[in-house]
This record gives structure tokens, C-alpha cells and sequence, in this order.
């Protein structure tokens, strides 16, 4: 980076003529973003000098109800649409929410399948699922205009790229949710049950992608292809999860324990748990391919420059 102290009195006196401005306007600003043509933390055609960033990038939400805070995005703003550093920065921050959403729709998953068709708790998935599927589109859209902006450098379009395919990876993930629920309605619908050997298995499985999960996105948190390696690993535990439960389900039936016509419904289930390992993968490779969430802070700006990532 360039040294800019040089810059600064013009930096500042931008800013005390942006302020009066703004006072004879009688309009508040929530953020405060000074352009400047020089280089800062990866922007490389025209930087920004971005102030109160905890105003940017962490401003509580509007007070609309819970509910309806939930179902928006927290952190994804249009009016930095046009500065790609600081909307990736965004991007990153919302994708980090969504990650931990995803990780909390499993456990919703597992209690549900405890509570055997309650519909307290089923409502309860269903809620933040359909949360999930919203954010998940809000994501989409902002990386869409994003791109739209032609305001990129390819190595921004190359991370970006890569934050929608996390994007994608989670939603998938939502969707095998969604899949294992509607399986799991249909044996109830016909009046079957699973057995508690059959719902512990899927407890044991919704613990190891949760696992996977979680450390998949510490992978591409810190873009750290170490942190991959661990989920490339651990996607075999899976794998034998799903060959030791689908033999159990078999011996199940084998001594009359269990429905024939379960089979399908069991084997359907584990192949989603199969996919969902997948898209956990999907995930952690993009840390071994450079992406990462994006930060401001000074550290994390000089190692994702030397990287040439942004």
C-alpha cells in the first residue's frame, strides 16, 4: 500500500465540507464513505476511505418486528453497490450469518424428527427454513447487481464468484433439509413410524454434517485451505455412516423390526445426508482455491493483498 498521509488533509477537509453539507440538509447518514484515488485494502480503481465502520458494516437493523428482521438481510446495502470492496465486505458478513442459520436449521431438523411430527416444532423448521430461502435469494440478487456494477477487478470478480458458489453450497444444504422433511412426512402421512434405532442414526448423521459444516466455514472464514484438508477428511465418516446405518435398517427388516416399505424412505434420507457432506466439501474447496470472507481489518487487508485476492 502506498503511503497516503500525504493524502489526508484533503481526505479531511472532504469531510468537513461533506459534513456542513449535510447539517444545512438536516439528513442523517448511517455511514460515511470518502473516495480517494489511491490504493486501499484492494481496491484498485479508485479506493475508499471508509469511516465509522462499525456504522457500515455492523448498523443495528430497523426496528420491524423480529420476524421480519429475520427474514432480511442484516448487513447487505444498495447504496454501496458501486463500491465492490465494501459490498464484498457485506457479501462476506451476510454469508457468515447464513452459515450459522444453516447450521441451526439441522438442529432444527433433529428435533423434529425426536418430536416425531409435533407441530409446534415442525412449524419451527419450516419458519427458519423459509428464512433461510430468503436471505439465500437476497444473497443472489446483491452479488448479481454486484457483477451488473462493471465496477470489478478480475480478481474481485474471481473472489465473488467464488462467495456465490458458498452461497449456492448452503442453499443446497437448506434444500436436502427440506427434502429429509418432506421423506419424513410422507412415513408419517402413511402411518408409518421410524423406529428410535432409525431416528438416532439420523441424529448421529445431522451431527456429522453439522460438524462439517462448521468447519467448512471456518475454512473459507479465513480462507484457510488447512481448515479444508479437515473436511475433505471427515467427509469419510459420513460415508461410513451411511453404509453402517443403511446395513442396520436392513438387519431391521431382516428380523421383522422394521417395515419393508421403509426402505426407500431410509435410503432416500441417507443419500440427502451423502449430498449435504458434498456441498460442505464444495465449500471448503473454495478456501483451497483462494476465496475467503472479506474484512477490513488492517491484517486481514495486507494477507488477502499479498495473496493477490482482492
Amino acid at each position: 500500500m502506498r503511503d497516503v498521509r500525504h493524502k489526508f488533509p484533503l481526505v479531511f477537509a472532504g469531510l468537513v465540507q461533506l459534513a456542513g453539507h449535510v447539517v444545512q440538509r438536516g439528513s442523517e447518514i448511517p455511514h460515511l464513505i470518502v473516495r480517494f484515488n489511491i490504493n486501499f485494502v484492494g481496491q484498485v480503481a479508485g479506493g475508499i476511505l471508509l469511516c465509522t465502520v462499525d456504522d457500515l458494516f455492523q448498523r443495528p437493523v430497523h426496528d420491524e418486528g423480529e420476524k421480519d428482521q429475520n427474514h432480511k438481510p442484516k448487513y447487505l446495502d444498495m447504496k454501496v453497490i458501486e463500491q465492490p470492496a465494501a459490498a464484498m465486505v457485506l457479501v462476506s458478513k451476510e454469508l457468515n450469518r447464513l452459515g450459522e442459520l444453516a447450521e441451526s436449521l439441522l438442529s432444527d431438523l433433529k428435533t423434529a424428527i425426536v418430536a416425531d411430527g409435533d407441530s409446534k416444532t415442525h412449524g419451527s423448521f419450516i419458519e427458519n427454513l423459509e428464512i433461510v430461502h430468503q436471505l439465500q435469494d437476497s444473497v443472489t440478487e446483491y452479488i448479481t447487481r454486484l457483477f451488473a456494477s462493471g465496477n470489478l477487478t478480475e480478481q474481485q470478480s474471481e473472489q465473488t464468484a467464488g462467495l456465490l458458489y458458498v452461497n449456492n453450497s448452503i442453499q443446497r444444504i437448506a434444500d436436502r433439509c427440506e427434502d429429509i422433511d418432506q421423506i419424513c412426512e410422507k412415513v408419517n402421512n402413511n402411518g408409518k413410524r421410524l423406529t428410535s434405532e432409525a431416528s438416532s442414526e439420523m441424529e448421529d448423521c445431522i451431527d456429522i454434517i453439522q460438524q462439517l459444516l462448521k468447519k467448512a466455514m471456518e475454512a473459507i472464514r479465513k480462507g484457510d485451505a488447512v481448515v479444508a484438508e479437515t473436511v475433505f477428511e471427515n467427509k469419510k465418516k459420513m460415508h461410513k455412516a451411511e453404509k453402517k446405518y443403511s446395513k442396520a435398517h436392513l438387519n431391521r427388516v431382516k428380523n421383522e423390526v422394521c417395515d419393508a416399505s421403509m426402505t426407500r424412505y431410509f435410503s432416500g434420507i441417507m443419500y440427502n445426508f451423502d449430498r449435504m457432506a458434498d456441498n460442505c466439501v464444495s465449500i471448503a474447496e473454495e478456501a483451497c482455491d483462494n476465496v475467503a470472507f472479506i474484512n477490513l481489518d488492517e491484517e486481514t487487508g495486507k494477507s488477502m493483498m499479498e495473496r493477490g485476492a482482492v
